[in-house]
């Protein structure tokens, strides 16, 4: 895809590549993330199995604590949406952010199966915020088992990613062979280790 832009006062005409870059990655069992890049605006599309809320978040060190989420579901009681922009200030349910700079797109509920479309810009300005940039982060992912926001149990896990980077590439804490996912389910810790060659 390319922009035109056109100066007054001059015949010449730039052309630029517009910045635009999708992956796919499974990062829970039952939980699929996409995403797309085109220019500073960034689109997510989530596929959870799960029939209560969806909650990814994004943080600097895997931990809930100051990870910047958003959460989203139907509730089975009206099939009305709810979508919020949170963070978390601890191990406790996120607190609402007060200005909301996620916007959503599309919000489904069919056969067990939520699936959320949202959108917002790389940075927002917003201390409440992760700014979203080419180095490595992670995803953290909850889903419950109702609407009703609360503890996930062990329906939660972490991901290791370099949002911006091409797809399959792997980020540094991988590449060394260190842990690449934890996930938490059941009340039993699995860990899946990528082994060095």
């Amino acid at each position: 895809m390319e922009r035109i832009s056109h100066y007054w006062g001059s015949a010449s005409i730039r052309r630029e590549k517009a910045v635009k870059l999708a992956r796919e990655e499974t990062i829970g069992p039952g939980y699929k993330v996409r995403w797309e890049v085109n220019n500073e605006t960034i689109t997510f599309d989530i596929e959870a199995n799960t029939t209560g809320y969806v909650g990814l978040g994004f943080n600097k060190n895997g931990s809930m604590t100051n990870a910047d989420i958003v959460m989203g579901g139907v509730d089975d009681r009206d099939n009305s949406t709810y979508f919020y922009d949170m963070h978390a200030v601890g191990f406790s349910r996120p607190i609402e952010d007060e200005h909301q700079d996620y916007k959503l797109l599309n919000l489904t509920q069919l056969n067990g199966v939520t699936r959320l479309r949202f959108s917002r810009n790389l940075i927002t300005g917003d201390p409440q915020d992760t700014d979203i940039k080419l180095e490595d982060t992670y995803f953290i992912w909850a889903t419950g088992l109702s609407d009703n926001i609360g503890y996930h149990g062990g329906n939660r896990g972490k991901f290791a990613v370099n949002i911006l980077a091409h797809a399959k590439t792997t980020t540094s804490e991988q590449k060394r062979g260190k842990i690449l996912r934890t996930f938490k389910s059941n009340k039993k810790h699995i860990i899946k280790e990528n082994k060095t060659i």
